[in-house]
């Protein structure tokens, strides 16, 4: 006899559920002849065996009335359902999902309704939950302004806005016959001849709002859509995925081309940007962005630091954009046939340009990085681990003193932790095995290198991850990541053609000297190995200003809570495969310290590369924490806003009217602040006048060639002639002992005296 009703169903991983549903079938559909369709939509869990089916179902299910389509991998729901209808012979179609169960007559009751009523072309039953409680099953179409207040978080603030009461239809009776918009797509009875007349579902929508653009193609080719209560059926709400931020994506994918499909592509865009901005997840993101670039440019004209260094690459930038002439290596080293790398120099150059040479510029320059370091960080703590590490990751690494520090740094070190999670999250990719990422990664390596050169302990990072994941390369990889790593530090290149490879050489040689003394490898007995409780003593130090300067306590009780989870997670951190974003952060953060550890003197500039990691170990242990024991969660907010407000409090640790602020726990300042620097300066040009002049340094900052060539840019910015050779000079001194008895100060103010020859 052929089928009156054809039942269709999308299977994908819900073996136990399609057995329930079909089992329901006889006692819902009564002596109607029918037939089953199951489209497998290349579930990882198969469909049960036939045979087992068929004991469960009795006589109604039989090889004859039972067809199984398996699609060879996993098409979409509405893709799905199209296959499943080109083989069904019934009337009528009952687009079904596996998690529901048929209450008594309930399909025959909807047969008979749209046999009544030939203008119905879909008819939705009532759906219950295993509790008999009725869930929402209709609603409006998900058109704007209603759908921005309906489908986002803005709906779970306020629930009952006036928009998302007329979407989701509150004030129509759950009991009522009635004529809808859109019927739930977990069960509905459809006329074949309508199904056919619109051409089935959009196959654009993979998952969700299928349903909807389904009944608005039925409601335009001329059918009702009928809401049908006297039909229940059980629905067992979102059994088929687990997964929940795939099925986040899905929903906002869908619902992003419905609204573009019948509204169009601006409003759609403008509507998912707001309605992905109404989420709790972005909401303190955006927060906590805030948060950081508020600390990173906060009273940032006069509270930003400007030492010598600075000063020199500021003189090489304005030289590069004024003369054309590229240079190829920044300021030297603490090894004097080293220098650093320009990276530095073209950056400042670029935000010169963006701010007509002012010298606050590169400060909001890296500031600005800093507010993006802190996004990275947030974004490599959600890919490795999930949101919440990445929130409070960046919470903390936003909030962190020496962080702060740093990024308002007009330097070079202040853009390494931008560049360090760029690079750490390729690393990433490469060793979960998307090797499409491994020239980005080697490119971004080449980059911290010519940011920094004590960057190159990544190297050994990497001899260490590759030798514990092993992942094989092929000849054309290995040969384009050289290209890359060489298109980095292309600057670095082109000056050892010029000067005989002193860089190249010259590092490896340092790096082999440095090895070489720590373990005593010297005749002469000069070695390092007794400057390790020194170098001991400023990593702490350093660790220290990272985590909570004011307090070590805090410190020491950090490092043990990080300690104690990682031990807790010994088992999940062996497994390598599942886990290879604490095995990368502890070999970063592991190495890069042995590594300050053998230089035996490793400067603050060394730090900035462990930054964004120490901040997603600490957040990986704080969530892995609150997850039994949330009374420790007011304990890390408490951490990070003191050391924001400490932060602000000492005057982000510099020298100004109010105070000598130093951080703990070395007590360390990191200069006047730019008002004393100003001062300084305005005074020069005024006395100078149009007279070209020699700005020098005097007493103990004259052993530091680059001492006073912030002066020297704030001179040239305010209209002054500064020429090395000229007979009219301004020496500077920091200590008013050092002056000679025979010079007289022109110009002094709490920190900086002048003296005019």
């Amino acid at each position: 006899m052929k089928p009156i009703v054809s039942i269709i169903y999308v299977y994908y991983s819900t073996p136990d559920y399609i057995k329930k549903s079909l089992d329901s079938i006889k006692r819902g559909i009564g002596d109607i002849p029918y037939e089953i369709i199951i489209v497998d939509n290349a579930s990882p869990k198969p469909i049960p065996n036939f045979l087992e089916i068929k004991k469960v179902s009795e006589s109604r299910i039989s090889d004859k009335k039972t067809k199984i389509i398996h699609n060879n991998e996993n098409l979409g729901y509405g893709r799905a359902i199209n296959i499943g209808v080109k083989t069904a012979k019934g009337k009528y179609l009952l687009l079904v999902n596996p998690d529901t169960s048929f209450t008594e007559g309930s399909i025959n009751s909807l047969v008979e309704k749209m046999d009544k009523t030939p203008a119905i072309g879909i008819i939705g039953p009532q759906l219950q939950d295993r509790n008999m409680k009725v869930l929402q099953s209709i609603n409006s179409f998900p058109f704007l302004p209603h759908a921005v207040f309906a489908l986002s978080f803005f709906n779970k603030i306020f629930p009952n806005n006036l928009f998302s009461n007329k979407y989701y239809l509150r004030n129509l009776s759950r009991d009522m016959e009635q004529e809808v918009d859109v019927v739930g797509g977990a069960c509905m009875l459809v006329r074949k001849s309508a199904f056919d007349k619109v051409e089935g579902f959009d196959e654009r929508f993979f998952m969700y709002f299928e349903e909807a653009d389904f009944c608005l193609s039925i409601k335009k080719a001329g059918f009702k859509v009928l809401y049908f209560p006297d039909a229940k059926v059980y629905h067992y709400i979102g059994k088929s995925s687990k997964d929940k931020e795939k099925i986040k994506r899905l929903f906002e994918e869908s619902r992003f081309k419905f609204i573009r499909k019948h509204q169009g592509l601006i409003p759609s865009l403008i509507a998912e940007f707001i309605m992905r901005l109404i989420n709790p997840s972005v909401i303190t993101l955006l927060i906590i962005l805030a948060v950081s670039a508020f600390l990173n440019l906060y009273k940032i004209n006069t509270l930003m630091m400007f030492f010598g260094d600075f000063g020199r690459d500021f003189l090489a930038a304005r030289d590069m954009l004024l003369t054309g002439k590229i240079p190829l290596v920044g300021i030297p080293s603490s090894v004097v046939w080293l220098h650093q790398g320009p990276l530095s120099i073209y950056m400042i150059g670029i935000s010169f340009i963006l701010g007509n040479f002012n010298p606050v510029a590169p400060a909001v320059w890296y500031g600005t990085l800093g507010v993006i370091s802190t996004f990275f960080v947030y974004f490599i703590g959600k890919s490795m681990f999930n949101k919440y590490v990445g929130l409070l990751a960046s919470l903390f690494f936003a909030t962190s003193p020496l962080v702060i520090v740093n990024e308002r740094m007009p330097y070079h070190t202040a853009s390494i932790p931008f560049f360090s999670c760029i690079f750490l999250f390729f690393l990433y990719k490469v060793l979960k095995g998307e090797k499409q990422f491994l020239f980005l990664m080697f490119f971004f390596l080449g980059l911290l290198f010519l940011l920094e050169l004590s960057n190159g302990v990544l190297f050994f990072l990497l001899g260490l991850l590759f030798s514990i994941y092993k992942p094989v390369f092929k000849k054309n990889e290995i040969i384009k990541s050289a290209g890359a790593f060489f298109l980095g530090i292309s600057p670095f290149i082109i000056y050892d053609l010029r000067n005989g490879f002193k860089q190249t050489f010259g590092f490896i040689l340092w790096v082999f000297n440095r090895v070489r003394l720590f373990f005593g490898l010297t005749v002469s007995g000069n070695s390092t190995t007794a400057q390790a409780p020194d170098a001991l003593v400023r990593i702490w130090d350093q660790i220290s200003a990272f985590i909570f300067p004011a307090s070590r306590l805090v410190v020491v009780f950090i490092i043990l809570l990080v300690i104690y989870v990682l031990w807790k997670k010994k088992i999940y951190l062996l497994d390598k495969k599942d886990s290879p974003g604490i095995i990368i952060l502890l070999s970063w953060i592991l190495i890069s310290l042995l590594g300050f550890f053998i230089h035996a003197a490793p400067g603050t500039a060394y730090f900035p590369l462990i930054f964004s990691s120490l901040s997603l170990i600490i957040g990986f242990s704080f969530y892995s924490f609150f997850k039994n024991k949330q009374l420790l969660l007011p304990v890390f907010f408490s951490i990070v806003i003191f050391n924001g407000l400490f932060t602000i409090g000492n005057e982000y640790f510099l020298m100004t009217k109010n105070a000598r602020n130093t951080m703990p726990p070395n007590n360390y300042s990191f200069g006047f602040d730019m008002t004393f620097l100003n001062g300084t300066a305005d005074f020069i040009v005024g006395d100078a006048g149009s007279d070209s002049i020699q700005i020098l340094p005097g007493g103990y900052i004259s052993k530091f060639q680059t001492s006073v060539d912030n002066y020297k840019y704030l001179v040239l910015w305010k209209g002054g002639k500064v020429v090395n050779k000229s007979g009219k000079r301004y020496t500077i001194y920091q200590e008013k002992n050092e002056i000679p008895k025979k010079s007289k100060i022109i110009y002094q103010n709490k920190y900086v005296y002048v003296v005019k020859d």
